[in-house]
């Protein structure tokens, strides 16, 4: 049991650090990765926050994953449900500004893509499934 509680801590901590990676390399105002440009434009689009449409499009990929009858672990709601709700609580706080010119972009979306590869290792090392994009990746390979 108290494996299972120490792997459990190590996801939910992997998907915060996840998420303030995310968060640092929007803020980082030099582009955008494929899925959180689409979560963006979605919040433009709606008037929702970009948390919110990470959970939509997130939610959205798990049951496209589902009808293609892929396999669903613990952490793959997780990831869908958390790491948006954890970059509203990171955007709400308002502490990470958009960066001012490139060499500082440069430097946050470093470390942003550092934070996300930390956060990567640890949700997928605690052995409780995949992401949702990997689950439909995956289901779209078969």
């Amino acid at each position: 049991m108290t494996q299972y509680i120490k792997r459990t801590a190590r996801l939910f901590l992997g998907l915060l650090i996840m998420a303030l990676g995310l968060v640092l390399t929007v803020r980082a105002d030099i582009g955008l990765a494929p899925w959180p440009a689409l979560a963006i434009g979605c919040s433009h689009l709606t008037g929702a926050s970009f948390g919110s449409m990470m959970i939509a499009t997130s939610l959205l990929i798990v049951i496209i994953a589902l009808l293609l009858k892929e396999k669903l672990g613990f952490a793959t709601i997780f990831n869908a449900v958390l790491i948006g709700a954890f970059i509203a609580i990171i955007e709400k706080i308002d502490l990470i500004p958009f960066m001012p010119n490139f060499l500082l972009g440069l430097t946050v979306l470093l470390l942003g893509l550092l934070l996300m590869s930390l956060g990567t290792y640890c949700y997928i090392s605690a052995g409780l499934g995949c992401g949702p994009r990997d689950a439909l990746m995956v289901a779209l390979g078969k």
